[in-house]
């Protein structure tokens, strides 16, 4: 059977009165355009010109005269708006940008729509002020009068922006689609070269693509073609198909033009389905693998005519790495996220170099611990020749005692290596960078990363070669579209931070990968298939939550006035993943699709509701399928016993054991030596730190910091007296004040009540008014209020030990003097046990892996002891708030039976005997920092991949 672009061709050819080269025809994607043109080419007569073949993206550049502006351009175009403006997200240019991409979404989608922007925002805004409303009339808290002020500036800046682009040669999509929607006359269609239109293939028509078709299709310019069956298209039993939906409505709205090509496939043809459950996503891949190699041998695959659709991009490293080699070359047609290559981390380490650039007269500076993390990159643990060198040069600045380094001295105590060396010639081009230079830094990363490239013939992996030359060539590409907005921008960037910039604006670049285009197998997104035909289709990731997934469009504009407005919610955007679903299966004899089995957090492992479907509502109306499930599980191999890491402490990390005895040990670094003394090593003494992005979104991992600044902030009036219950409840009432400005200084992000923010914030402020009531319901009952001594304020002491003196460091939250007694206490958001805190011999501190927290608590009675001798005759006790347990109040940490009667000498002594020997036990060259034999303390350790666990 032909394919659906195999009948536009003929039906180009065959439909009069225009010839080829006089009509124009319009597709969904560039794909679909390079096959039309390959079957055209197949059966026209030699001589014949070719029509001209264009996406609709193109077709609305050609019909306005203007251009569809790329995202960076539009999103530099909004940031100098808002500049000028200076009203929006209370002046605070980094969280503007972080949201500046929703802002286009809705801009975009408004205009698509064609909605009224006055009504629409005006609208939004009252929706806002009525949600902030206080019952109780009390004004709107600072946070909230900026969240308002947020959504009441919508519309000026959406007319702003519009007025911007309107005197350019460019526009985006909406707006140009939208100008030629309200040209009724079709001024814009006449005097072009092209005298008819086909439009094939599409399915879900904004209102402004389909004024556009509907106005040139009544003029008689224009037909559509539509690939359609009847299985989503009419009711059935099952009654119709979410897939049909934006067809159907368009048949209702437009009865008079012809909706022709509708098919049978679905209900009348033969076809094979297997239905496949895997264990993880990871089987998937390998799955899919054995699949392909098994059908290729029996001959029953054509690579040519074979789709692997990926619903979930994160499969396409493990697909790649599965497909057999006997099938040859295969084509991507889907990108890689920017943020998942190794050359994405490698740019974020070299700006976060930019930002810890300071000049002196004669040389430039950088932070150690920056180079250092950039020279520990993944990317160079993959060169043949080139590892070893790069590797000396981390150890050598990780052994370095000074905060910051001058390259150009370093660059002088590697002269006895080759001066072509990798790390030799990055750090020359580094030693060139100018603090004060944008324009210079972009080219100097432009340059590192070319150097990179350079050496990637010395890569030991052939495809991780070719993946992070793609990710390369995505970040050069980037760096020279920015370098070009900087210039022309240029009043713009003393407001905006070139690292957060790149970060912000990577999160939508995606790496493409090179393959033959029309050989080959076919690796693609399920938005890539639109209007393509194969024989084998392979479905992987048919998940609930991933086909269709399950978020919204986000934005400002709730799901409320979308739908009034008329702008696509979750609602529409699954129809849409319908459709191309089951349009995908129209063609195929043979399809497989794939699921993962495993459960994770969020409740997955559920099959696709279009598993479903095709299980109980298809085999029942067609059948002619044959369809088989099963389960596959990959041969377990078991891993080879991992040889133990052990860290041995030569003289030099002796050096550097005694430069943190001078520095300071805090509760939490001798915390570390009991749980795992590798750990220890790790993040206290070779200072290697877990990487975050610091682009990523602000989640709960914050949430506890935020609730340390905000409770010092309220209690902050309280230092030195007692803390007044009355005056405590009146500060409370500012509680939306105090969290949201802890969440700014915690973060350096705005306060926006949306999103996992949202989230953070309230669970933060239920957080502290619960320890707040709970505090005064205490004071009622006990009749006694706390004196605070101190809030958050570090306390240090010397230890002699026997190899020498020793620093102890610690900040306790908050220190109180309550009924005769001093409290230490310490507040925490995660889990906590009482028998954690329950000490049953002192050597259970620095034996024990799971008593941490009465660790803690030891070392800041030591500190206070030893810090305030005027207080020897008092009880001095330490009480941890658990915050996820506040109905059980504070709960102290009970010390050893001897000591319960409060005999403080004897407590500081125990105490203090039993830090010198957990500190002897660090120094002590028998011991080498080893791994813990508890496994489950590695469960969430950032360094588990490194020991093999």
């Amino acid at each position: 059977m032909n394919s659906f672009l195999q009948r536009v061709a003929q039906h180009i050819l065959n439909q009069t009165p225009y010839l080829p080269h006089e009509k124009m025809i319009v597709l969904p994607n560039k794909r679909a355009c390079m096959f039309l043109r390959i079957y055209l080419t197949d059966i026209m007569k030699p001589g014949q010109w070719l029509p001209a073949i264009l996406t609709i993206e193109e077709a609305i550049e050609l019909w306005s005269g203007r251009i569809i502006a790329d995202r960076l351009a539009l999103k530099f175009l909004l940031i100098e708006v808002f500049i000028e403006k200076q009203n929006m997200f209370g002046q605070n240019i980094k969280a503007f940008i972080a949201k500046a991409d929703e802002l286009l979404n809705d801009f975009e989608d408004v205009d698509q729509q064609m909605a009224d922007p006055k009504e629409l925002f005006q609208y939004l805004t009252e929706a806002k002020a009525v949600e902030l409303w206080h019952p109780d009339g009390s004004p709107l808290t600072e946070a909230e009068q900026r969240y308002l002020e947020l959504y009441q500036s919508l519309l000026e800046y959406y007319t702003l922006f519009k007025n911007k682009l309107s005197g350019g040669i460019s526009g985006y999509k909406g707006m140009l689609a939208r100008s030629l929607a309200e040209d009724e006359e079709l001024s814009w269609f006449h005097g072009k070269p092209f005298r008819f239109c086909i439009f094939a293939g599409f399915n879900a028509l904004t209102r402004a693509e389909q004024s556009i078709f509907t106005n040139l299709s009544r003029a008689g310019h224009a037909s559509l073609l539509w690939d359609l069956d009847t299985y989503y298209m009419e009711p059935n039993r099952f009654q119709s198909s979410q897939a049909g939906l934006f067809l159907r409505k368009f048949k209702d709205l437009h009865p008079d033009l012809t909706t022709n090509w509708v098919g049978n496939s679905l209900l009348g043809q033969g076809k094979n389905i297997e239905i496949i459950g895997t264990p993880g996503n990871v089987s998937q891949a390998k799955a899919l693998g054995q699949l392909l190699l098994e059908k290729y041998q029996k001959g029953t695959l054509v690579p040519d005519r074979t789709a692997v659709v990926l619903a979930d991009e994160n499969l396409l490293i493990p697909v790649l790495n599965s497909i057999p080699a006997e099938l040859g070359s295969y084509n991507i047609t889907m990108g890689l996220p920017f943020k998942q290559n190794p050359a994405y981390a490698l740019m974020n380490h070299l700006f976060e170099l930019v930002s810890s650039i300071h000049t002196s007269t004669h040389s430039v500076y950088f932070s150690t611990r920056a180079l250092s993390d950039f020279f520990s990159s993944t990317i160079f643990t993959g060169f043949k020749n080139q590892s070893k060198p790069i590797s000396e040069i981390s150890i050598q600045l990780k052994s370095c005692t000074s905060g910051a380094v001058s390259l150009s001295q370093f660059v002088n105590k590697q002269s006895d290596s080759d001066s072509m060396s990798l790390g030799t010639q990055i750090m020359s081009v580094l030693d060139q960078m100018v603090a004060d230079q944008k324009s210079t830094q972009l080219g100097s990363v432009s340059k590192v990363l070319n150097i990179i490239g350079d050496h990637l013939e010395d890569y030991k992996n052939e495809a991780a070669k070719q993946l992070i030359y793609a990710g390369l060539i995505t970040a050069e590409r980037l760096l020279n579209r920015i370098g070009m907005l900087v210039t022309q921008f240029e009043h713009l960037m003393d407001e905006i931070s070139l690292p957060q910039l790149v970060r912000s604006l990577s999160a939508s670049q995606s790496v493409n990968l090179r393959g033959e285009p029309v050989k080959g197998l076919q690796i693609m997104g399920l938005l890539e298939t639109r209007s393509l035909d194969f024989d084998h289709v392979f479905v992987l990731s048919a998940n609930e939550g991933i086909l269709p997934s399950t978020d919204g469009p986000g934005g400002f504009i709730s799901y409320d006035i979308r739908m009034t407005y008329g702008l696509h919610g979750p609602r529409e955007q699954q129809a849409v993943t319908a459709y191309h679903f089951f349009r995908l299966l129209q063609s195929p004899g043979n399809i497989y699709l794939m699921y993962n089995t495993e459960p994770n957090f969020l409740g997955g492992g559920e099959k696709s509701r279009y598993i479903l479907q095709i299980t109980k509502e298809l085999a029942s109306l067609n059948p002619l399928l044959n369809i088989t499930e099963k389960l596959m599980g990959m041969a377990v191999v078991p891993p080879l016993p991992a040889d133990p890491v052990t860290v041995d402490k030569t003289s030099e990390i002796l050096a550097l054991l005694k430069q943190k005895a001078q520095t300071g040990f805090s509760p939490t670094s001798l915390s570390n030596y009991v749980v795992c003394p590798l750990k220890f090593f790790l993040t206290d003494i070779a200072s290697i730190r877990e990487y975050k992005d610091p682009g990523a979104d602000t989640g709960m991992e914050v949430l506890g910091n935020i609730v340390h600044e905000a409770l010092r902030d309220i209690y902050q009036p309280f230092l030195h007296k007692a803390v007044d219950p009355l005056m405590l409840q009146n500060t409370s009432n500012e509680l939306d004040h105090h969290v949201s400005q802890s969440y700014e200084r915690v973060t350096g992000h705005t306060a926006v009540n949306t999103g996992k923010t949202a989230l953070v914030l309230e669970v933060a402020r239920q957080y502290i008014k619960q320890f707040i009531n709970s505090e005064i319901s205490s004071f009622a009952e006990t009749g006694h209020c706390p004196v605070l001594i101190s809030l958050e304020e570090e306390l240090s002491a010397n230890l002699n030990t026997s190899v020498g003196e020793v620093r102890l460091k610690g900040t306790p939250d908050r220190i109180e003097k309550i009924a005769g007694e001093v409290h230490i206490v310490d507040y925490k958001t995660g889990k906590l046990e009482k028998n954690e805190l329950t000490i049953r011999e002192w050597t259970d501190l620095i034996d024990n892996n799971k008593m941490t927290k009465s660790l803690q608590l030891s070392v800041y009675v030591l500190l206070f002891l030893k810090n305030n001798e005027s207080n020897s005759d008092a009880t001095v006790r330490g009480k941890i708030m658990g915050f996820r347990s506040l109905q059980k109040g504070y709960q102290f940490a009970d010390f050893p039976e001897s000591q319960q009667d409060n005999n403080i000498r004897s407590l500081l002594v125990n105490i203090e005997q039993t830090l010198i020997e957990l500190i002897e036990r660090i120094f002590d060259l028998n011991q080498p920092f080893i791994q813990t034999n508890d496994t489950t303390n590695c469960r969430y350790c950032h360094f588990k991949t490194m020991c093999n666990r």
